[in-house]
């Protein structure tokens, strides 16, 4: 189990991560050319390996990187609760002279700043992305979890987090269309899946595509599926349950990424290029630009969390904080942002959501200091004063709100 891990550091990791080890530098180089390199899509390597081949190669070289990058040996807890640093596992015990635990591997990782390995690698992680994007699209109900997917998001948000050099290098010389269209897509259909999917009871044997394709996004935000309950447990069969744990976590990675990505100056800025393209089913079509996707993909996760069926406070903490982060520098949005803007503002406002629970204030101030930067930084917007307009009625509401004091015993 995970507690158990934590307690007791598993040998053969802490060997294989060491450095000690013969040829441990081509091991990581070899594993990261091979993600980074590699068509899954095309007819192999060289001609020799078929794509199925191919497919399963690029898998395990994956798994077992990102395994190697997992083991973090900052911290341990040990049995007794205390923590065991560093510094202090060469003493422990009076052996004073014994190395202290170390991960080469993330050290290799943190160290790579050359443009053209750092140009390798976004365009080969960008490329899975978007294929995962594409195949995450077309998958029914009842497939198997995309654990190639998950583990592309995790060495990605390894690389954001451990390597300083890499994440300025994508929010400064990349563009951000590479990889925010594919974490987009990925977060929308992964909460398709968990929000507003029909239940088993109801759905057919459609593609999950094609069922999404005809429900059109509505204006307020409010859930499609309104009707419809929670699934429980019992009626899904273990691949669903599976699947939709799957979807949970590929939910959170792609918040994190995003998370990370925006409290980069750089990225925040190189939103406002134009988008070009077909946006996502999920959204409804704009003129705009990269914030504009940015900010109706999470008015649309934001407003499915709050549903009926959503359970994650973290999830639309997340969200709002990346719209935050963002928000003083994009020059404009386009109406259809500043209306979804507004419809979260008054679903976040409501008297059931903010007495739900006690931290759900907090997403009320997230979307005051957005709408604080949009007024005090944005000199080029015209519409947002038409959206404000339109909703004095609701700003006059949260102004005079109140709440009714307890009756005396």
């Amino acid at each position: 189990t995970v507690d158990e891990y934590q307690l007791r550091v598993p040998t053969w990791i802490r060997v294989a991560t060491a450095g000690n080890a013969p040829y441990t530098a081509n091991l990581f180089c070899s594993l990261l050319s091979v993600v980074c390199s590699t068509d899954t899509s095309t007819r192999g390597v060289f001609g020799i390996f078929g794509n199925a081949e191919v497919k399963d190669m690029v898998s395990s070289a994956l798994q077992l990187l990102v395994i190697l990058l997992d083991f973090n040996v900052g911290v341990f807890v040990l049995p007794d609760g205390t923590e065991e640093t560093e510094g202090a596992k060469g003493e422990k015990g009076g052996r004073r002279n014994s190395p202290a635990l170390r991960n080469v591997f993330r050290s290799m990782l943190s160290g790579v700043h050359r443009p053209e390995e750092l140009d390798f690698i976004f365009d080969g992680l960008t490329h899975h992305l978007a294929s995962a994007a594409s195949r995450s699209r077309t998958s029914s109900v009842s497939e198997k979890p995309d654990l190639f997917c998950e583990q592309l998001l995790i060495l990605t948000w390894h690389l954001l987090t451990l390597n300083g050099h890499f994440l300025r290098h994508v929010c400064s010389r990349r563009g951000a269309d590479a990889l925010l269209r594919p974490l987009i897509a990925l977060l929308l259909d992964a909460s398709f899946f968990i929000h507003r999917r029909p239940t088993p009871q109801t759905h057919d044997a459609r593609p999950l595509a094609e069922t999404r394709d005809s429900l059109s996004p509505s204006t307020n935000g409010g859930s499609l599926l309104a009707n419809d309950g929670a699934e429980s447990p019992s009626s899904s069969s273990p691949a669903e349950a599976a699947t939709a744990l799957s979807r949970i976590g590929l939910l959170h990675m792609c918040s994190f990424i995003l998370l990370v990505l925006s409290s980069e100056r750089d990225f925040a800025v190189r939103l406002n290029e134009p988008f070009l393209g077909k946006a996502p089913a999920d959204i409804p079509v704009f003129q705009g630009s990269y914030a504009d996707l940015l900010c109706l993909a999470v008015h649309r996760v934001v407003m499915d969390a709050t549903g009926p069926r959503g359970s994650s406070d973290s999830l639309v903490d997340m969200l709002l904080t990346v719209l935050c982060n963002v928000s003083a520098y994009v020059k404009s949005f386009c109406l259809e942002s500043c209306l979804r803007l507004m419809a979260m503002m008054e679903r976040l406002t409501r008297r059931y959501w903010l007495f739900s629970a006690p931290q759900h204030y907090h997403d009320v101030f997230f979307l005051l200091d957005v709408f604080n930067n949009l007024i005090q930084y944005q000199f080029e917007v015209k519409r947002n004063a038409q959206t404000s307009a339109r909703g004095a009625d609701f700003t006059h509401s949260l102004k005079v709100f109140s709440v009714e004091k307890p009756a005396s015993s």
